[in-house]
């Protein structure tokens, strides 16, 4: 899931997730992986969805692009950015 994030992700998100990465174009801003409220959902599945069909001009589906195996794999990396995961 690391080397996912840091070849499709951390353009926007930034290097530890903090969504700092300054790379939206569409000019939103990118979500915070450290953040403890997730605007799309933090369940796995809404993660996965958002991964899959993208959220917005900003975030791209990646469902074309890469298996359903490494999206879970950038699901469960994710997880381990989020608050208390490193506790």
């Amino acid at each position: 899931g690391r080397q996912l994030y840091s070849r499709l992700c951390v353009r926007c998100h930034g290097p530890l997730g903090k969504g700092d990465g300054g790379g939206a174009g569409a000019g939103g801003q990118p979500a915070d992986f450290t953040d403890a409220t997730w605007e799309f959902g933090g369940s796995d599945g809404e993660i996965f969805t958002s991964i899959k069909d993208g959220t917005s001009a900003d975030m791209d589906a990646y469902g074309e692009r890469i298996k359903e195996t490494e999206i879970w794999q950038l699901v469960n990396y994710l997880k381990s950015l989020g608050p208390g995961a490193k506790e």
